[in-house]
């Protein structure tokens, strides 16, 4: 038997309510911006907790995506066109210990481990150890383009915290202002019966 425990629309709230919760089974949907700095976010402060990605268009840039959330530790994938009884047969899979995974989807990751059609440049790297999950998730809002107020009530803190948070984030990425943070978050070779199931996305 699933449950739903949880939800959100950004990668932000995937990451805090993953933290917050501890769901088995996180469903993240890998056109939400930020999605790859998610899941390996999401590794680092619940590492129990089991990832399912959904994979959509068929193009490079998703191909990819796909191949980058493989490598930060999906468990699995779902395809596009999925129905409910798809996503609860993933879902119940990957919580067996198996990893679903749709036939293009496999090729692509075949592919690129034998060398074939591999997307060129690196792929993500992660986040530093030394960020708390607090200080990740105060990140990815920065990357939403919140303020510190608008931080602060997200997460119901005070601003003088948000700006500690802020301050401490920039010290530990090693730049000097939160846009060079973000950067760092999104460019390629920076950065991160009973079972519940959080479904961000």
């Amino acid at each position: 038997m699933l449950s739903l425990v949880g939800s959100g629309g950004t990668a932000a709230e995937a990451v805090s309510a993953a933290n917050r919760l501890r769901p088995g089974v996180v469903l993240l949907d890998l056109a939400v911006p930020d999605s790859i700095a998610a899941v390996r976010a999401i590794r680092s402060c619940a590492p129990e907790t089991r990832l399912v990605a959904l994979a959509v268009e068929d193009n490079q840039s998703v191909r990819e995506v796909v191949i980058a959330a493989a490598q930060a530790g999906v468990a699995g994938f779902i395809d596009a066109g999925h129905s409910v009884q798809d996503v609860v047969a993933a879902i119940s899979s990957v919580v067996r210990g198996e990893a679903p995974c749709p036939p293009r989807v496999a090729a692509w990751l075949l592919h690129h481990v034998q060398g074939v059609g591999a997307p060129a440049g690196p792929v993500r790297g992660e986040l530093p150890d030394s960020l708390t999950v607090r200080e990740r998730e105060v990140l990815f809002l920065i990357a939403e383009g919140l303020s510190n107020r608008q931080i602060g009530e997200r997460l119901v803190i005070g601003q003088a915290t948000v700006k500690s948070h802020v301050r401490a984030v920039l010290r530990k990425l090693g730049v000097p202002r939160r846009e060079a943070a973000v950067r760092m978050l999104r460019t390629p070779g920076a950065e991160g019966a009973g079972h519940r199931a959080a479904l961000p996305g």
